[in-house]
């Protein structure tokens, strides 16, 4: 894996590059991706489940979909809330999208980048672009899909000890975050995953990304990997990572971006970094608001039931060996009906697998993951 890649991160362009993307609504609702196999400390980490609710609990409903959009009122009250304000600004209206976009009083950037083409999409980013790069260096978390699935690029699997930093505990921090999201009008959250970045395992991220071989690039041999090694990491570095989803009933909207034949779906997923000097890195991306109900809740399949769909969808797949099942676990997915967007539960089953590319030779590890509907029982 190109090293380039290895530190890409959340890159501003890439999501504005992302967001041209257009969509449909039908399509096959799997996703494949060709990675090599996950170190084992790192392959099990997962925080998908949602807390027990009456969905969890074998019912669910169906919502009708606001696709969230971000006004300059928005954006100046959540900068206000941050003790910031906008010091510069520009607007953008190309063909497909509107971008505004600037630098703080505090010195960081901010963007917020929204699609007017046939899919809904909205970006909005605030960085603290200094204090970001020394995150942004280490490749330790670029979304909920690359962890679980690109786990062996990344280094995320050795912040998951918990911990509470001397600036806040853990749980003080998450409130705050919370608090500064709802601010800019994003209160439809459920928490997915938190990492505990602490300089001391920094420092030892550094030394593995530098000295193992997993972690270089393909190429001419780079010193260290061509990574910075620091020797200058201190408590001031500590930050908290969260991970939120888009909620419906505490259970998240898919995180994943997933292109079939015929549609295309835009992940819902928050990120947030938080240290002593507040928030360094904020980024909201497809956010929806939940509207009203569609279809009371009603008994869904059991997971078994999803689980069980699955295995019968793969078993005649000669080519594929080393099959692994992951737990199926519960969330939303989104589509459109005419001039109504839906948010409706399916089972989704993390599929890890091998492809036989001739008699004696198989490729390295790949992931599906399948999705059933969860009230019917049909396959996506």
């Amino acid at each position: 894996m190109a090293n380039s890649f290895q530190k890409a991160g959340f890159l501003l362009w890439g999501l504005c590059i992302a967001i041209a993307c257009t969509a449909c609504t039908k399509g096959n609702a799997e996703t494949a991706s060709a990675e090599k196999p996950i170190a084992a400390t790192a392959a099990q980490t997962t925080q998908h489940s949602a807390p027990e609710t009456e969905a969890n609990a074998g019912k669910a409903g169906v919502y009708e979909g606001l696709p969230q959009h971000f006004s300059e009122e928005d954006i100046d009250r959540f900068l206000s809330h941050c003790g910031d304000g906008v010091a510069a600004s520009q607007k953008d209206t190309g063909d497909t999208h509107i971008k505004y976009s600037g630098t703080t009083n505090k010195g960081k950037t901010f963007l917020s980048l929204k699609s007017t083409g046939y899919h809904p999409h909205e970006v909005f980013q605030y960085v603290d672009e200094e204090r970001y790069a020394i995150y942004r260096e280490y490749p330790i978390y670029a979304g909920e899909e690359a962890y679980e699935t690109n786990a062996q690029y990344s280094v995320g699997w050795m912040f998951t000890e918990p911990k509470d930093f001397s600036f806040a505990t853990a749980e003080e921090a998450e409130k705050t975050v919370r608090i500064a999201l709802a601010a800019l009008g994003v209160t439809d959250i459920t928490l997915l995953r938190t990492l505990y970045i602490d300089h001391n395992t920094m420092e030892a991220a550094g030394k593995k990304l530098a000295s193992d071989p997993a972690y270089a690039p393909i190429g001419e041999p780079q010193e260290n990997n061509g990574y910075t090694l620091r020797e200058d990491w201190s408590e001031a570095d500590d930050a908290y990572m969260f991970s939120f989803g888009i909620a419906v009933e505490n259970t998240p909207l898919s995180t994943r971006f997933e292109i079939q034949d015929t549609a295309t779906y835009t992940g819902s997923k928050i990120i947030v970094w938080y240290s002593g000097n507040g928030i360094d890195f904020l980024s909201v991306d497809m956010p929806w608001k939940i509207g009203r109900p569609l279809q009371e809740p009603q008994n869904i399949i059991s997971s078994e039931e999803a689980l069980a769909i699955v295995k019968n969808q793969l078993d005649g797949i000669l080519t594929y060996q080393n099959v692994s099942y992951y737990d199926p676990f519960l969330e939303y997915r989104y589509k459109q009906e005419k001039d109504t967007w839906i948010l409706y539960p399916v089972w989704t089953v993390k599929v890890s697998y091998q492809m036989m590319t001739n008699a004696d030779t198989v490729s390295d590890v790949m992931y599906r993951f399948l999705c059933v509907d969860a009230r019917t029982g049909e396959e996506l």
